[in-house]
Parts: C-alpha cells; structure tokens; sequence
C-alpha cells in the first residue's frame, strides 16, 4: 500500500511541475538584417542622415549586418528610420504582441536626443492611433535588448517604427515579434 502511494505522490509531483515549466516562445518574424530581410523593412534617410545596412564588425550587434542611423550632422529634430512592411509582416486589428530589438547608442551629439521605438498604422492619424511608444534615452556606449508588449487599436495596417530624435548614432538588431504577451527573459 505504501508503495502505491508513493508512486502515486511521485506522478503527481512531476505533473505539478512540468505544468508550471516555461516554454520557449517562438517568434512569428525575425528581422536580422543578413542577406534577404531587405524586403521586410524600410530604411528612411532624413536629410544629412545616413541609414543603411552595416557590416563594420565595430558596429554590429549579431551576425553579420545591422543597421545604422547616423543622425549627428542632421538638422531634422525627427527621423523615422526603420519601418517593417506590412505585407510581410500582417498584425491583427485589436491583437497583443510582444516586440524584442537589440541596440546600441554608438555616439549622443545631444543630451536630449533618445532612440525610440512605436507601432503605427497608415489609416490612422498620427498620434491617437499610435501604440507602444517606448524612449530609449540612454548615454553614449551603451547597450541592450528592449522588449515591448502592447495591444493594437483598430487597424490592420500596424508597422513597427524605430526612430531617433535629435542627434546621434545608433544601431539596431535582431527585431522579434511574438503573437500575445511573452515574459521578457523568453522574448530575448
């Protein structure tokens, strides 16, 4: 009898705790920047700003390439740099995401300037159908991963939007989107 109990306890302890066990969530896109995400996104330039795809291993996050936003000679107070396609990237109308990106703030020519990172939507105005706003506001040499979660408005048009505002020098990596809410440690 006594071993038939123990058994018994021993199954439902290992059920108890594979039911509490996180699992991995898998990203519905990754933008890496390597050879062919080029049709996933848009690289805006603003004037005297340079936006592209680098391969300089001083400045890449992972992998290969990443891409730059040199924005220290422009004159524009905004520069929207990076935009995912909505073809390649269909985001339901009032859905939950959870966004991950690495980055890097190469050089801060101004102490007020921040990388910052929204999700936007073309038939919506500017503004009361953004979501997700998220400032970055840190000091020159410094690095990270920012995970985002958020639910859209009405809109199925949805693109991520990274930008930096004022002057600096930034890279950005390895953008994730997860489909609903995922722990930061498993969107990293």
């Amino acid at each position: 009898m006594k071993k038939a109990t123990l058994k018994l306890g021993t199954i439902c302890a290992l059920i108890c705790a594979s039911a509490s066990m996180s699992w991995a969530a898998e990203p519905m896109t990754t933008i890496g920047f390597e050879a062919g995400d080029a049709d996933t996104c848009i690289l805006n330039k603003g004037k005297n700003t340079t936006t592209e795809a680098t391969t300089d291993s001083e400045q890449v996050i992972a992998g290969k390439a990443s891409v730059l936003c040199d924005k220290t000679q422009s004159p524009d107070e905004w520069c929207e740099f990076f935009h995912s396609k909505t073809a390649q990237l269909p985001l339901k109308a009032n859905g939950t995401y959870t966004v991950s990106f690495k980055y890097r703030i190469l050089e801060k020519t101004d102490d007020k300037g921040y990388l910052y990172f929204m999700m936007r939507s073309a038939k919506g105005k500017n503004g009361p159908a953004d979501r997700a706003w998220t400032v970055i506001n840190d000091t020159s040499g410094s690095s990270g991963t920012k995970v985002v979660t958020f639910t859209l408005g009405d809109f199925s048009d949805y693109r991520i939007v990274l930008g930096y505002r004022l002057k600096g020098k930034v890279v950005i990596d390895d953008i994730k989107v997860f489909e609903g809410t995922v722990a930061e440690q498993d969107a990293k």
